[in-house]
C-alpha cells in the first residue's frame, strides 16, 4: 500500500513538473552565464576564473 501511495506521487510530481515553463525575463535582466563559456566571470582577487572551472 505504502508502495503503491508514494509511486502515485511520484507520477504526479512528475506530470506537474513536465508542464513548467520559464518565466519571462524582467525587463532590464541581464544574464550573467551565456551556458557556454565562463566568460566575464573570475575568482576572487584575478582577472579570470581559472583553470578549476570549466563549462560543459
Amino acid at each position: 500500500m505504502i508502495k503503491n501511495i508514494c509511486t502515485s506521487l511520484i507520477i504526479i510530481l512528475m506530470i506537474q513538473t513536465s508542464n513548467a515553463q520559464q518565466a519571462p525575463l524582467a525587463k532590464g535582466f541581464k544574464s550573467i552565464f551565456d551556458g557556454q563559456s565562463t566568460t566575464g566571470w573570475h575568482s576572487y582577487g584575478k582577472t579570470t576564473a581559472g583553470s578549476g572551472w570549466k563549462v560543459e
